[in-house]
């Protein structure tokens, strides 16, 4: 008899082998009755509705329906006969049943084997022998469940056992050791399972395959199949390769896709080796919040396919080529170049996109394909994505975008394009709206960019490199500070009757400059002047990877919290704060160590401190959601902090103090009603340098992360998810460190169906007006910090920038991106402070009268005394302001603002720069002209301020209240009209010096009004001469602008440059 976990737990006699599934206790049933208690969930075995339905173990005490009589049939063989209706049970329809009248037949006769495997499921620590810098806490293997591992045998249902016993113990990581798995069947990874392997990446040199190997035989000639394993909520596949040994290079034949997602999970350190399709996400699944990160292979149809996602979420370190089949070695494996890389450059695609709301990418590398990345809609809708960081080369064409959101649309920054055809954009009753900064794109047999959709289509270039001809069949195009390279004989640029706009401001052609105009002289402009640049940082995702790989205990000792002497009981009801704590501080009196939460609720009446070196761990290694298994039952480690209520400045629910963390465990405050909001002290702080917060949930934390009562330097918070009331993560008092990858949404609070504190439908409206009215989100003060994709919805300010301590942050912020903010991003310190935001998107909205008229996108005080740069953003939804800018220098290089606000942008202090701006109508479908006030105290001596390339409806107007502020200001273009803007050649200026004897400076000038230009430097000019820009920034002064420089005692020489 076996347990069949996956189907509500019931009997069934499918097994050729006992392990867990199969292990009963029989108990006295009361009466000279037995009763049968399965050993993987402790449940009863019960003839369900009286005899008339399947054998199931699900009861938690006897009754007449548990109790059942063994008749012995003779040679140790027994009948099994249920008391609730003096029935038989009988095998003979698969599932066990209490039916039968008599036991006439071998399938009412039973073995009992007294001599069953040892149970298991025990907690150990591995250090994998491939990838020994992990550490990982599992509950027990596959060959713990029979599995071979040898290549040859079937392990599909060792593997399903294994997980369901996993699942129904509440969940955990199953370790897969090196070797090579078959498998004839599909894999379901029930919610709550993890399954790491060893595993190296193994394409980076030439050892070939290695670790663990999974080989996959079930699906052949099924394109439409069944993945190969699906992953449900709450799960995680890690550390695996999957091959496919059947797949010919020569004649490739369809599978099913590789890898099916339900979201809320990780793919991480996967090497698909040669499926016919990678991963797969689609209705009726949603996907969302999915995370595959380092994903490695040949899918030879198709790489990635997503669609059905309305929430936020990654692809990272994504590596896709027909060079890993030949790289592993593999039996059968193709020469690289081989047959299989003609196939994939005339059949494959490697990511395609439909419905999403935002996929945000890093690192993505992508070679040999007919399509690198496709862009298009399903029923459901068109899709959203960034994307910093990567390449496509080698491709027939390198992205093809079809359909795409109006409001975020596509944005890519760092990326390069290389292909027949770099980018071809021609949406069908549709429009194509990308964005594309520091970009490369190059057409090697085609063009470099084919733009066509619907005319409110457009395409904005910052900083970028153009190889080939640009071919603008409709909507605008508008390029800053870019250059163009074109072939011999061919145009820059062939602009069609049907395009509106195609703008081309401080750009360079090589050679000189051709374009074909068919639209009408008024179509095209041509200024030369540029626009001042500014230095976008790197962000490394490699860097983070390896910060998250060195977060580690200072031993490896296990202290299970459920074993003696500690004793927790994790049942919800027990006060557990003594027993985890206590387990805690002999870790800590050990030199460090793991403290480890098998799943289950656990009470906690005050705080616990995680003391240095010792790590605080639960079931989960990454990312999972508060949602319920198939059993209705919450997965994981709980922890329930009830203590400490109203005092906000009170314990944490979890301190960390320094060199210690906190991984894969669930925060639920159970006494939080959504019908009266109940302050507590922060879920988590910091109180010391390196704390570590990975793979944690809190749905309903008043504070979530407190990174600022302590210095904390060198933090790492990672997939921290959930929501926070009224706070979610400050940082501040000299602390340091990254956030990476966390997820804010009210829905965590929503799906808490088995928790006593759960947001209902009836309470959402009262709890949004107290979020919307009170809720910070991100708090930075005196910190150097690095956000990257991060994302909360529903909030009064996003982020807040504040001075502490005379310093204000220094912080990059990568795909930040606030959904339904009141207020975006808010600069407040008065201190010096610098902030680069990068591929960031905002929805800037309000559901409370009183509040619409306080929203807006990007804001600044009057004493705020930093800088400030946005490069690459997307503004939209329902701001009363787009901006507002009381002081200091905030600038915008390329923006979006589908839907902008009906009263554009003030600036009372400080300077702006608004280059490469595009807007269409405002958020009231009407289209006014969009307006920018500098009023009389806008401004900052020696600086100015720039409006430049910036396009809507009816067009741009400047007004300028201060004759002092300088405001410079050209090529600003309405799209529902093409008035003639007359061409402006720029020559090369002259440089003035002049030397100031007393003071011994030397002074340099050139004319300011002809764009930006650098001031360069060298020793020598004999060729080839090493040109370096000055030092000091260039300041205007009286219509020129100037560089005073200290005289030095060595000969030197200057230039004036275009960056």
């Amino acid at each position: 008899m076996s347990v069949e976990a996956a189907s509500g737990f019931n009997l069934a006699a499918n097994r050729t082998n006992a392990g867990a599934l199969q292990l009963f206790s029989i108990l006295n049933g009361g009466s000279g009755s037995y009763a049968l208690q399965a050993r993987v969930n402790g449940r009863y075995v019960c003839a369900e509705s009286a005899g008339a339905a399947a054998l199931v173990a699900n009861r938690s005490a006897i009754g007449p329906w548990e109790q059942f009589d063994l008749i012995a049939q003779g040679g140790g063989v027994y009948a099994l006969k249920a008391r609730v209706n003096n029935m038989f049970v009988t095998a003979v329809q698969g599932e066990l049943i209490a039916n039968q009248s008599l036991a006439a037949t071998d399938w009412e006769k039973f073995i009992i084997q007294t001599n069953a495997p040892v149970d298991p499921i025990h907690w150990r620590v591995i250090r994998p022998q491939l990838n020994p810098g992990e550490i990982i806490v599992a509950a027990c293997t596959p060959q713990d469940f029979g599995a071979a591992g040898d290549g040859i045998t079937d392990d599909t249902d060792a593997f399903q056992d294994a997980m369901s016993t996993v699942a129904a113990l509440g969940g955990g990581v199953i370790f897969v050791p090196a070797g090579a798995y078959a498998f004839q069947g599909t894999l379901e990874v029930p919610d709550g399972v993890t399954l790491h392997g060893d595993w190296q990446d193994w394409t980076t040199n030439s050892t070939g395959a290695v670790g663990t190997i999974f080989k996959v035989y079930a699906g052949r000639g099924q394109a439409n199949g069944t993945p190969f394993i699906f992953l449900n909520g709450s799960t995680a596949l890690k550390g695996v390769t999957i091959w496919y040994p059947d797949q010919s290079p020569t004649n490739i034949v369809a599978y099913p896709y590789c890898i099916g997602d339900h979201g809320d999970n990780v793919v991480q350190n996967v090497i698909l080796v040669n499926p016919y399709q990678g991963i797969q996400v689609a209705p009726p699944r949603s996907g969302a919040k999915h995370i595959f990160s380092t994903l490695i292979g040949t899918p030879l149809r198709k790489g990635i396919d997503l669609d059905m996602i309305a929430d936020i979420s990654h692809l990272e370190d994504v590596r896709f080529n027909p060079d890993v089949w030949p790289a592993s070695k593999l039996p059968g494996a193709p020469v690289a170049g081989g047959p299989h890389a003609a196939w994939m450059r005339a059949n494959g695609t490697a990511i395609r996109l439909l419905r999403i709301d935002g996929e945000t990418c890093i690192d993505l590398f992508i070679n040999g394909y007919k399509v690198g990345i496709e862009a298009n809609r399903s029923t459901n809708g068109p899709c959203g994505a960034t994307f910093y960081s990567g390449s496509i080369s080698n491709c027939g064409t390198a992205l093809l975008a079809t359909a795409m959101a109006g409001q975020s649309g596509l944005m890519f920054t760092k990326f390069d394009f290389d292909g027949d055809i770099g980018v071809n954009s021609q949406p069908v009753n549709d429009s194509s709206f990308i964005q594309f900064h520091s970009c490369q794109i190059t057409g090697r047999n085609g063009f470099a960019v084919i733009m066509g959709g619907d005319w409110p289509s457009r395409m904005q270039f910052q900083n970028c490199t153009i190889n080939g001809t640009l071919r603008q069949l409709a909507g605008t195009l508008c390029f800053v500070n870019s250059t163009l390279n074109r072939g011999a004989a061919t145009y820059h640029a062939t602009v069609f009757p049907d395009a509106k706009r195609a703008a081309f401001i401080g750009c360079n052609f090589t050679p000189a400059r051709a374009i074909q105009n068919a639209g009408g002289a008024s179509r095209v402009i041509i200024d030369g002047r540029r626009a001042m640049p500014s230095a976008m940082p790197d962000v490394s995702w490699q860097k983070v990877k390896q910060d998250y790989q060195s977060r580690q205990p200072a031993r490896t000792n296990l202290y299970v919290v459920t074993d003696p002497p500690w004793n927790a009981k994790g049942d919800g009801t027990t006060d557990d704060i003594a027993s985890i704590q206590s387990a805690l501080n002999a870790a800590g009196v050990a030199g460090g160590g793991i403290v480890f939460l098998p799943g289950g609720k656990y009470k906690l009446l005050n705080s616990l401190v995680v003391p240095g070196g010792v790590e605080l761990r639960g079931t989960y290694e990454m990312r999972h959601r508060t949602w319920p298994g198939g059993d209705g039952e919450a997965k994981g480690a709980i922890l329930q902090p009830y203590g400490n209520q109203l005092e906000t400045d009170g314990p944490p629910a979890v301190a960390l103090e320094a060199n210690s963390g906190l991984i894969g465990v669930t925060f639920s405050y159970e006494e939080q009603d959504p019908a009266n909001l109940t302050p507590y002290p922060p879920t988590i702080q910091g109180r010391g340098d390196n704390v570590y917060v990975i793979g944690v949930v809190s749905p309903n934390s008043w504070y979530y992360v407190d990174l600022d009562t302590y210095k904390c330097t060198n933090h790492f918070i990672y997939m921290a998810d959930g929501f926070g009331l009224r706070k979610g993560f400050v940082v501040g008092n000299g602390s340091s460190g990254s956030i990476v990858n966390c997820h804010a949404n009210w829905t965590y609070w929503i799906d808490n169906y088995d928790s006593q504190s759960r947001l209902s439908q009836a309470d959402e409206y009262s709890v949004k007006d107290f979020i919307e009215h009170n809720n910070e989100a991100y708090i930075l003060g005196d910190c150097s910090e690095l956000l990257v994709k991060d994302f909360w919805i529903f909030t009064r300010y996003f982020t807040r920038f504040i001075s502490q301590n005379g310093r204000g942050p220094s912080a990059t912020c990568f795909a930040h991106m606030g959904d339904i903010t009141v207020e975006g991003f808010r600069f407040e310190a008065a201190a010096p402070c610098d902030v680069n935001v990068i591929n960031s998107t905002l929805a800037i909205l309000a559901d409370y009268n009183d509040l619409t008229n306080t929203t807006v996108g990007i804001s600044s005080t009057s004493d705020f005394q930093g800088r400030a740069r946005f490069f690459n953003t997307a503004l939209f939804a329902r701001p009363d302001w787009d901006f507002i800018i009381g002081g200091g220098d905030i600038g915008f290089d390329l923006i979006h603002m589908f839907d902008h606000s009906i009263n554009g942008g003030w600036v009372s202090g400080g300077t702006l720069h608004l280059v490469n701006k595009s807007s269409w109508l405002a958020y009231d479908q009407s289209f006014p002209v969009y307006q920018i006030y500098f009023t009389a105290g806008a401004g900052t001596p020696g600086k100015i301020s720039e409006v430049i390339g910036c396009s809507a409806g009816n067009g741009v107007q400047v007004n300028n209240s201060n004759p002092a502020n300088v405001v410079k200001a050209w090529v600003n273009f309405p799209l529902l009209t093409a008035p003639l803007i007359p061409t402006y050649e720029l020559s090369q200026p002259q440089l003035l010096s002049s030397w100031d004897a007393a003071g011994r400076n030397l002074t340099f000038s050139w004319p300011g009004d002809i764009g930006y230009f650098g001031l360069y430097e060298t020793t020598n000019v004999t060729p080839p001469a090493t040109w370096t820009a000055t030092v000091k920034t260039p300041d205007y002064l009286n219509g020129q602008w100037k560089v005073t420089l200290p005289a030095a005692n060595s000969r030197g020489f200057y230039r004036l440059k275009a960056p």
